[in-house]
């Protein structure tokens, strides 16, 4: 430590003295603060496992078509590389009829997690579901419609939820609906539980299909 430009001994060991004091009591804060922090590090990290392909997995898939929606392979014991065939089965159907598969901020999560959970488990994927780093034309990302932080009316990125676009026009969800980090907790869960969460997937695809017609997109 700097003592400055003390010369008196007393002084000397008085500041020593007090910086230590200070030291040490910073040293029980930080133990404090790591003990208590740790449930709530661990909660992060399995809240989050299920965001990325390396930790999570897929569980099912909800499409829509001419206004029915099926949910793909919903049982908890499903096989994840039937689920994944079973999907790109779908869009090599949709692209040779000249359909489009139509999502949101699937260019940034959904179709590189699909992607990434196929290369795993050796499932065929298609040929151009990439061109080059851009996602094949039969994708549409309804996310690029709606304002962004480089759009000329800016929004914070928290604003640009597919439920706050259907919000905004109009649709509403249900108050004691889950939220999409806990899908695998109430899929996994009981059987009043994996309906609560196969509702929250049909609403998502309803109301992403909502989206879609308002803006033009189908």
């Amino acid at each position: 430590m700097k003592i400055g430009n003390l010369k008196d001994a007393a002084k000397i060991a008085d500041k020593v003295l007090d910086a230590e004091r200070k030291h040490n009591h910073a040293i029980s804060l930080y133990e404090a603060k790591a003990i208590g922090g740790e449930p709530a590090f661990w909660k992060s990290i399995i809240d989050n496992a299920a965001l990325s392909p390396v930790t999570g997995r897929v569980l099912a898939i909800g499409l829509s078509q001419h206004g029915s929606v099926t949910i793909v392979n919903a049982g908890a014991d499903s096989d994840e590389s039937a689920i994944l065939g079973l999907f790109w089965h779908a869009f090599e159907t949709a692209r040779s009829e000249g359909g489009k598969m139509i999502g949101w901020n699937i260019a940034n999560f959904d179709v590189p997690f699909l992607v990434w959970r196929s290369a795993k488990f050796g499932v065929e994927m298609p040929m151009g579901i990439y061109r080059g780093r851009w996602l094949s034309d039969s994708f549409v990302d309804l996310m690029n419609y709606w304002p962004s932080m480089y759009s000329p009316w800016s929004q914070k990125s928290a604003w640009l939820g597919a439920k706050d676009a259907a919000r905004f026009l109009g649709c509403s969800r249900p108050d004691d609906e889950i939220e999409g980090k806990d899908f695998w907790r109430y899929f996994l869960g009981s059987e009043a539980e994996r309906a609560k969460a196969i509702r929250y997937l049909e609403t998502d695809v309803v109301e992403e299909t909502i989206i879609a017609k308002a803006l033009g997109a189908i």
